[in-house]
């Protein structure tokens, strides 16, 4: 497969992906609410587990994917995605719902950490700071959709936008099937940056992101 064939289906890939997630972030505290009257307590600790999920795992499945191919490790992720978010339609209880959302969160980190480095390994060097752009812009444009699609389904059934994310899921699984891996060249010998400068920096910027994200899920 042409290289910029692979890393523009890589690119719809992360839309689609974000789209999806974006339609459930959207979904999941309004069934909370309406089917289970749920509190709101109860439903920011549903995100928070479904968070958690995606935290745990996400150091796991980049390995992981180094050893299975990154195109395996994403196919099971969106699988896993596509599966636990048609049972929830199922669920009637708040604990199986809970545990579901959590479940959910696991397959996102079996998804996004292979694509990222799959994305990587795609792009030449030269192309690198343009092509990650376009990268996140794919991605946050299927984040931006994705309430939105939300709002215009759920108003036709609670289980509508999760019928309609777990299928457009498994059309994510068709595509991303499709898409040749990358040939992984041996990781270079990293810089030393043992130094206290180096470290001061990387602790700064690990802090900086942990604060926008955490900021990020007020607004």
């Amino acid at each position: 497969m042409d290289t910029n064939h692979r890393r523009n289906l890589l690119y719809l890939c992360a839309l689609i992906m974000d789209l999806c997630i974006g339609i459930v972030l959207f979904a999941v505290p309004l069934l909370l609410i309406k089917r289970l009257q749920a509190s709101v307590f109860i439903v920011g600790l549903t995100g928070s587990l479904g968070a958690l999920g995606y935290s745990l795992f996400c150091l796991g499945t980049g390995r992981i994917s180094d050893k299975l191919g990154r195109k395996s490790v994403a196919a099971m992720g969106i699988g896993i995605f596509a599966g636990i978010y048609f049972l929830v339609t199922f669920v009637h209880s708040l604990f199986p719902l809970i545990f579901l959302i959590f479940l959910g969160g696991i397959g996102i980190s079996m998804f996004w950490p292979p694509v990222q480095a799959w994305v990587a390994e795609s792009i030449e060097k030269k192309r690198l700071i343009k092509d990650l752009g376009i990268f996140n812009i794919s991605w946050s444009a299927g984040l931006m959709l994705g309430p939105l699609v939300g709002g215009i389904l759920f108003p036709l059934g609670l289980n509508i936008p999760f019928y309609f994310a777990s299928g457009l899921a498994v059309v994510l699984f068709l595509i991303i099937v499709q898409i040749s891996e990358t040939r992984r060249e041996p990781l270079a010998r990293e810089p030393d940056i043992s130094g206290k400068k180096g470290i001061v920096n990387r602790t700064s910027f690990l802090f900086i992101a942990w604060i926008a994200n955490f900021v990020s899920w007020f607004v």
